[in-house]
């Protein structure tokens, strides 16, 4: 792993790859990337902790409160998307692999986002 956090490495999700480069470069200096071993658990479901999360590398489970799971590799095109974005959460996020992954304020990225809009 320590997968080098870069604006190219961010622009690789959404919606982080629609900021203008001064935004992203902003974002860049705020954002650490974190790993976590095999079976850890990443995210809790019903947390409400106003987070989004990037998969950078790995895979992770999700896991319904049915009990049904997904598997996200990170290089899927569900990885490109904040994992179980809705708040509370909707999922426990278990690592499935070693894991190296992004957490941004999710209110930090809706300020940049408005920003480019305006």
């Amino acid at each position: 792993m320590g997968t080098q956090l870069t604006t190219q490495l961010l622009k690789r999700f959404v919606p982080l790859s629609s900021l203008r480069r001064q935004n992203l470069d902003a974002l860049l200096r705020k954002t650490r990337i974190s790993a976590v071993e095999q079976g850890k658990i990443i995210l809790k479901q019903a947390d409400n902790d106003e987070r989004l999360l990037y998969l950078v590398s790995g895979s992770i489970m999700l896991t319904a409160a049915d009990g049904s799971t997904e598997v996200i590799e990170h290089n899927s095109n569900a990885a490109c998307r904040p994992i179980s974005e809705a708040m509370p959460r909707q999922h426990t996020v278990t690592a499935a692999s070693a894991v190296e992954y992004i957490s941004l304020d999710a209110d930090l990225l809706d300020v940049m986002l408005t920003w480019d809009q305006t």
